[in-house]
């Protein structure tokens, strides 16, 4: 999966990094969120992309992934992982956090997993954790350069605005053709209302319905 997106959006990734970390002048370490309207944009997708494509760019110890998906982990299936440490033992304790990290040697980037939904009777719910991501945050930042967090949806739940609040900047992914412009707006004015950095909008899940080369010149 990240094989074919990262070699099949070269172009758009090389354009996001250059947006995000050489614009203009980035401190380190650098904590970018992504997220999106509701499920099923592409979030996870685009998170690894990118971070793949950040590993070979700026070397295979720079980034590092962070599921803060608890309502919906999925990085565990994707890369073929079996996590350490539950990330919510890590954000309510805070302590090991750098021992949890699994690195993912095909790709080069570092990846802290949530597992899978946690079904624990003492669960309390992912509010209750994720706002202790700063210092789960600063302590990556002692090995990692990047630090990309993969969060859900801000359509309903409330995660993303908390995670919003830890983090340096904010890309939203929107599924093309599906997203409505209302649905973007609420997402928008949602990050906004925490005082969220909004980096800029990726348009995944785009068809062409001519070769792409053409579109250069329209």
């Amino acid at each position: 999966m990240i094989k074919l997106f990262t070699s099949s959006h070269v172009d758009q990734m090389h354009r996001l990094q250059w947006a995000l970390f050489q614009a203009e002048a980035v401190k380190e370490p650098c904590v970018v969120q992504i997220t999106s309207s509701r499920f099923g944009e592409g979030v996870t997708t685009v998170t690894l992309g990118l971070a793949a494509s950040m590993a070979r760019l700026f070397g295979p110890d720079s980034t590092v992934v962070v599921e803060a998906n608890l309502r919906k982990p999925g990085l565990h299936e994707a890369l073929g992982v079996i996590p350490r440490v539950p990330i919510i033992n890590l954000l309510e304790t805070g302590i090991g956090s750098l021992d949890a990290v699994i690195k993912i040697e095909d790709y080069g980037f570092s990846v802290l997993s949530a597992g899978a939904a946690p079904m624990e009777s003492g669960y309390r719910g992912p509010e209750s954790y994720l706002e202790n991501l700063r210092k789960l945050f600063d302590d990556l930042g002692a090995r990692y350069k990047f630090i990309l967090v993969d969060s859900p949806p801000v359509i309903p739940f409330v995660d993303s605005d908390i995670v919003a609040g830890s983090v340096d900047s904010v890309v939203i992914v929107v599924e093309a053709n599906s997203t409505k412009a209302e649905v973007l707006d609420v997402t928008i004015n949602r990050l906004k209302s925490v005082d969220a950095h909004i980096a800029g909008l990726i348009l995944n899940k785009r068809v062409f319905y001519i070769p792409k080369w053409l579109y250069r010149f329209m």
